[in-house]
């Protein structure tokens, strides 16, 4: 495999080598991540190799490492990925990574969820090439760390409204191309179905329990009283085709506790809208065949949508998502997570992009 020049490690690099090497701190931070071993084990079978072709940082087509370790820091000084999503505004930014004395370090915006993730995208894009994925490891954050990523974001200088409508497709869904602004959160705010409206988006991928913590900081710090996530979900009901459905509902199951909230888009009917029971895990890449045998109960997956829910509970305010639903985990289908960035794919979900903005303009419910 080619080789490229690396940047070089300054001081503070050369600590957290230290530190993820167990250098004055428990060996037990560090953490084997969860590998597929074989594609036909899991609901994408074939269509794997390719949505982790997508996903992986070129540093690890550079060589073979003695250690890869993951780790929580939003960090855009080091390399960054040549994989990075083209024409974007919002959740364009994938992990970086720098080299330090053999070890590659791999960093991904501070959260449980999302380190452990990138490690298992990571082992399991080196298993399945048949080349050593026991060289990887991750490093849980710290709370503190999964806190900074948000408070000491330019989140803080931003002045939202009391209903804040955040994810992906803002541009298209509030009608807005100029987003303004330093920082990797962007707003704009409009009047839309009779009230003041905050549109909300993030350069980096606000993945799992950081979701969560988004939304704890917009309720206690910002005053927001309502919130809506826009994205996209996997589905476990076979009769609903890829980028033909929206998926809503007012209850998730995070680490085994049922959470209900109070539903911004309860009494909502259309006939793309299918309501249903959603449930929170933390990567796609535990979605195997035996975890859909355990979950056939549930409707839908992903990882963020139940940590913002309980957010809302705690925080007492209205939450309701409403998600293109993007892959079917029960059979194979021709538009899977794999392809998404294909014209068919976006042109369909452009369509479900203007329903969301119908809805909004209906007013909802007060």
């Amino acid at each position: 495999m080619s080789q490229r020049p690396h940047p070089v490690i300054d001081v503070a690099e050369t600590e957290l080598h230290s530190r993820v090497n167990g250098a004055g701190t428990k060996a037990q931070e560090r953490r084997k991540p969860f590998v597929i071993l074989d594609p036909l084990d899991h609901t994408m079978e074939a269509a794997l190799s390719r949505y982790l072709d997508i996903k992986i940082h070129h540093y690890v087509d550079d060589e073979a490492y003695k250690d890869i370790v993951v780790v929580g820091a939003y960090d855009r000084s080091c390399e960054i990925p040549k994989n990075e999503k083209d024409g974007k505004i919002f959740n364009w930014q994938r992990p970086s990574a720098v080299l330090a004395d053999g070890t590659l370090i791999v960093k991904c915006p501070p959260g449980y969820d999302y380190v452990s993730h990138y490690a298992s995208l990571i082992a399991t894009y080196l298993a399945l090439q048949n080349r050593d994925y026991d060289c990887v490891s991750y490093v849980p954050p710290s709370e503190q760390a999964c806190r900074s990523v948000i408070e000491d974001s330019n989140l803080k200088d931003i002045n939202p409204s009391e209903f804040v409508v955040y994810g992906s497709g803002m541009p298209r869904i509030a009608q807005e191309e100029d987003w303004p602004g330093e920082g990797p959160f962007r707003a704009t705010q409009k009047r839309v179905g009779g009230r003041e409206i905050t549109f909300l988006g993030c350069e980096f991928c606000v993945w799992g329990d950081i979701a969560g913590r988004l939304v704890t900081y917009l309720a206690e710090q910002k005053g927001v009283k309502q919130f809506i996530y826009i994205g996209k979900l996997g589905t476990l009901n076979p009769s609903y085709e890829p980028n033909s459905f929206l998926a809503t509902g007012n209850t998730s199951f995070v680490n085994g506790d049922k959470v209900v909230w109070d539903d911004i888009f309860d009494g909502v009917e259309d006939e793309v809208v299918k309501p249903g029971v959603h449930f929170t895990s933390p990567s796609p890449l535990l979605e195997t065949k035996g975890w859909l045998d355990a979950h056939r109960a549930y409707d839908y997956v992903d990882p963020e949508i139940g940590h913002m829910g309980r957010a809302a509970v705690n925080a007492s305010i209205q939450y309701g998502y409403m998600h293109v639903m993007s892959n079917n985990l029960s059979r194979i289908c021709r538009e899977d997570l794999s392809n998404e960035r294909q014209a068919l794919t976006t042109d369909k979900r452009t369509i479900l992009k203007d329903k969301i903005r119908s809805f909004l303009e209906s007013g909802l419910r007060r």
